[in-house]
């Protein structure tokens, strides 16, 4: 049974963010939508933007004061490029992080539970990413900002007993994950320059991600935005499949499937670039009640995926 709430996204406008409120508005929630627009679209939004309060401000400086009567605070606006975090590392990092510190300040102030978008950058070059435990392998200052913004969170529990719930996420990919865009993730750029009939470049291949589609994103963020309003104290969960493909073998999947016999171009793994990216899925399923095996398969969120962008 669903009942309604009004809930306040952050980075509302973005990949994960757009396809949130289209889940939200369908199951009657009430949703304030707050982006900059920076690197989401309004476009993304088009199906439901009668149906939200869109604010376009930076969160960095905005007075969350002026929201009222929200229940539950559902935080993704970043700067989500490891690349840029390493060039530009201030701007980066000062956009992460006063974000995130003014949007735990008006959660504990007013008693709201916060979920927030981690990442399994955080665990950096360690084989196996583990939720029970605290080692992590910081090689970015991106991942640094998602590690920080777990510690503020912790903190905010402890001083002002904020309830909140940190989501690791893994490789999220699917529809309005942007192609052109710096930010995007490998899939939606493999698919694109697929369809174009050019060659691909690859830097490495040989790492391995966790490829988790964005319907199951949602619905994952959705089981947190409940397990938040019963009072769980602070959780930080991997959100993952549980299973690895290279980068290398996925690009042949990939090329199968839209029938291109592609040009491989391999460049070196850039600097905050784990080889490997597997994790623990414990947590995810007891304290979520996520099923591993009702997950989107692969194969499926793939051609998905490629109608999406085909039809774009």
């Amino acid at each position: 049974m669903i009942i309604q709430i009004k809930l306040l996204v952050t980075g509302g406008a973005g990949f994960i963010g757009s396809n949130l409120c289209d889940f939200l508005v369908k199951n009657s929630h009430d949703v304030v939508v707050i982006d900059n627009l920076s690197t989401g679209k309004i476009s993304n939004l088009s199906n439901v933007i009668n149906d939200i309060e869109f604010i376009n401000e930076d969160i960095e400086d905005f007075d969350f004061d002026n929201i009222s009567d929200v229940d539950v605070v559902i935080h993704l606006a970043a700067q989500p490029s490891v690349p840029l975090s390493i060039s530009n590392f201030k701007t980066s990092s000062t956009s992460n992080l006063l974000g995130t510190i003014n949007v735990i300040d008006f959660c504990s102030n007013h008693k709201i539970p916060l979920i927030y978008a981690s990442s399994s950058a955080i665990y950096g070059g360690l084989e196996f990413g583990d939720d029970n435990n605290s080692e992590i392998d910081i090689l970015s200052p991106y991942a640094a900002d998602k590690y920080c913004m777990e510690l503020y969170a912790k903190t905010a529990n402890k001083l002002y007993q904020l309830s909140s719930i940190g989501l690791r996420f893994f490789n999220v990919y699917g529809p309005r994950q942007d192609p052109g865009s710096p930010y995007s993730g490998v899939i939606s750029i493999f698919i694109d320059r697929l369809l174009d009939k050019k060659s691909v470049y690859i830097n490495g291949g040989y790492q391995t991600r966790d490829f988790i589609y964005v319907d199951d994103i949602i619905e994952i963020i959705y089981k947190a935005v409940i397990t938040a309003k019963q009072n769980v104290e602070c959780e930080q969960i991997n959100v993952l499949t549980g299973n690895s493909i290279s980068v290398d073998l996925l690009l042949d999947i990939l090329a199968e499937k839209i029938g291109h016999d592609v040009q491989k171009i391999y460049q070196d793994l850039p600097n905050g670039d784990p080889e490997e990216s597997n994790g623990s899925t414990g947590k995810m399923e007891t304290i979520l009640s996520v099923n591993l095996t009702e997950l989107v398969q692969l194969d499926d969120g793939l051609a998905s995926t490629i109608d999406f962008i085909k039809n774009e």
